[in-house]
């Protein structure tokens, strides 16, 4: 709720790894977070839940690297810092990304609960070092936290194991940014898109939406199964309807002089409705 979205594609010179790219973010989310109404902002290379997938390998220290095809499949986010305060995720352990974690310090990462659970199960993962390639030249990176799960490919989705790097140490030129605002998140468009300029007027933004918005995409196809699935069942249910009720009717009609016969006799209408509704019941 409250979470204004929209992505930010660098061309030209704001593209050029790294500085540039460094520049255009820090100037932007600080003049995002200093807007009146904005209580956090934060980028990540994509949006959680039904976003686009990027993965990766989890090699931890101390460990011979599996073979490639069982080698186990993480997901691979980029995030600015205080990207989990503004989705409302939770540091379970550790510490968020700061300031300090650039280019030249030493690489650092922060994984989900599920990877934690998997990788280092029973004890603290923080302080452990892994990588996510498996070449002799890839960085070790050091566990500096925790984060609580989300269900990134969908609703219908189990968390899978995650890792998230500070942007400071891997920019890219495409992030989607998420806003959390006071009040309604599209009311805050046009300031948002002048922070922006401010930085670099060249720059646009685009796929402006909310996170609600997201969410009901997401969805989508689950409730379209769903809606599907409940209409076949309406449908069938009348058709057992229409078909029991066809029986029944049948088999009263058939048994007209019968019932004229036993009435003549002597037999009582609350006998004879019982005796029907009886063997109605058995195909009902």
């Amino acid at each position: 709720e409250q979470l204004l979205t929209f992505d930010l594609m660098l061309t030209g010179d704001r593209a050029a790894y790294q500085a540039q790219q460094l520049e255009f973010y820090d100037g932007v989310v600080e003049r995002i977070r200093a807007l009146p109404g904005v209580r956090a902002a934060a980028g990540a290379f994509t949006l959680p839940i039904g976003g686009d997938d990027f993965g990766a390998s989890a090699f931890p220290e101390g460990r011979p690297f599996p073979p490639p095809n069982e080698a186990r499949r993480i997901g691979f986010q980029i995030v600015w810092d205080r990207w989990f305060e503004t989705l409302g995720m939770h540091i379970l352990e550790g510490r968020d990304f700061g300031p300090g974690d650039v280019l030249a310090s030493a690489g650092v990462v922060i994984i989900n609960r599920t990877l934690a659970e998997l990788e280092w199960p029973g004890t603290s993962p923080v302080g452990r070092r892994l990588k996510y390639a498996r070449e002799e030249d890839a960085p070790w990176l050091t566990v500096v936290g925790v984060v609580s799960d989300v269900r990134h490919m969908g609703p219908g989705e189990p968390p899978r194991p995650e890792i998230y790097l500070p942007y400071r140490q891997m920019t890219q030129a495409m992030m989607a940014v998420a806003v959390r605002t006071t009040g309604d998140p599209l009311a805050m468009v046009p300031a948002v898109r002048a922070a922006v300029a401010e930085v670099d007027p060249s720059q646009p933004i685009s796929g402006v939406g909310t996170m609600s918005g997201h969410l009901q995409k997401a969805y989508g196809r689950a409730r379209f199964l769903a809606r599907l699935t409940l209409l076949f069942g309406l449908v069938t249910a009348l058709l057992t309807v229409v078909g029991v009720y066809g029986v029944t009717s049948f088999a009263v009609a058939e048994r007209t002089r019968e019932f004229g016969v036993r009435a003549a006799l002597g037999a009582s209408p609350v006998r004879l409705g019982r005796e029907v509704l009886g063997t109605s019941l058995v195909p009902v």
